[in-house]
């Protein structure tokens, strides 16, 4: 059998993340914080097991760590804990770990994407150029430079790195992804679709990806290829907060269209919806109104398309079918009854004055 081997592992002082210790214990002369922050890496390294020996002194903490067991590969481990959320601790194992292994790809790798991820952007930078500076053509590595870059605002670096990622694989839908979102930031919409249409080719539910490709859309104008966009946004997961922002972009896309097609102030076929939707609600109860109106509401989570009248929709509360502007046009009315401050997003307020007034004149014959 084996004998246990014992690795010597450090941290520089200046880059640990005294953040970490408790206010009291962050002033580096006492010995307070040496005492707290060898408590805190000792916590660190019973994830890898074995035993541990720590001491910190002059400006590193030095741990000697002898393995005892060889049931999980370190790094393996530190993955792991990557993958359950465990970050900060994460980061400790692999700073350690880089001191004895400065070379090792993986390491370099994984710490570099896990301090951009917390915002320790420059050192992210650093150990991302090094394992580039070894391996060139490490393409998830440039990715993660790129997106690092972008966390820093060096937007126009953070570019070529993605440009870099995407020659040296095409097919990688994070490359493409990323590039198209970046050059979205840079306003230049035209240049962004090619990669993020790209991106959702090749990673058809990647939510992210097609919210990109929507935003790109709309801003070069494609407003009925923006609203499609979004909608399948909506599709991939309803309940994120990404999902939301689509909401409100096929919102605001409609108001435009609805504003564009209006005649002399007014879009005479939403007033006719209005004044159908106030008769249909007169005399009934409230009840009835309320779950019109919010089965509507909760209809429009998923997208209602009120551009094309083709496109229909059916109610469980409400016999027939209705276009998009229909539904929204019941649903403003079905709110002035229950709830007249509620903003739904959709300004029909000049069209349900007219239908106010057609229906009080008719009320009057």
């Amino acid at each position: 059998m084996a004998a246990p081997v014992t690795h010597t592992l450090s941290i520089r002082i200046s880059e640990f993340d005294t953040a970490l210790l408790p206010a009291d214990s962050r002033d580096l002369s006492t010995d307070q914080f040496r005492a707290t922050a060898r408590a805190y890496v000792l916590q660190c390294m019973r994830h890898l097991g074995g035993n541990s020996v720590i001491k910190v002194d002059g400006d590193e903490i030095a741990v000697a760590w002898t393995q005892t067991s060889k049931k999980h590969d370190q790094l393996e481990r530190i993955i792991e804990m990557l993958r359950n959320g465990n970050q900060t601790e994460s980061i400790v194992l692999l700073q350690l770990l880089l001191s004895e292994q400065p070379d090792n790809e993986g390491i370099l790798y994984n710490l570099g994407m896990v301090l951009s991820d917390t915002g320790h952007l420059d050192q992210a930078v650093k150990h991302l150029r090094r394992l580039l500076d070894k391996v060139p053509g490490h393409v998830n590595a440039r990715i993660a430079l790129g997106v690092a870059l972008t966390r820093q605002n060096n937007l126009d670096e953070a570019a070529e790195e993605l440009q870099r990622a995407v020659r040296l694989d095409p097919t990688n839908p994070y490359a493409q992804r990323n590039l198209g979102a970046l050059l979205g930031k840079l306003g230049r919409y035209e240049e962004a679709l090619a990669p993020l249409r790209a991106a959702t080719e090749l990673y058809p539910d990647d939510q992210r990806a097609w919210f990109g490709l929507a935003q790109a859309l709309e801003k070069t104008e494609r407003f009925g290829d923006a609203d499609e966009a979004y909608t399948k946004v909506i599709a991939l997961g309803e309940h994120t907060e990404i999902a939301e922002q689509a909401r409100k972009a096929q919102t605001r896309i409609g108001q435009q269209s609805f504003q564009a097609e209006r005649s002399g102030g007014l879009r005479m076929d939403a007033v006719m919806y209005c004044l159908s939707a106030i008769e249909q609600f007169d005399g009934r109860a409230k009840e009835e109104v309320q779950t019109i109106t919010f089965e509507i509401a909760m209809l429009g989570r998923q997208g209602l398309d009120v551009t094309n009248p083709k496109t229909r929709y059916t109610l469980r509360s409400l016999s027939g079918d209705f276009s998009g502007l229909q539904l929204v046009c019941i649903q403003y009315v079905g709110f002035k009854i229950l709830d007249p401050g509620v903003d739904i997003g959709f300004d029909l307020s000049n069209e349900y004055a007219a239908a106010v007034a057609i229906h009080e004149a008719q009320s009057k014959m």
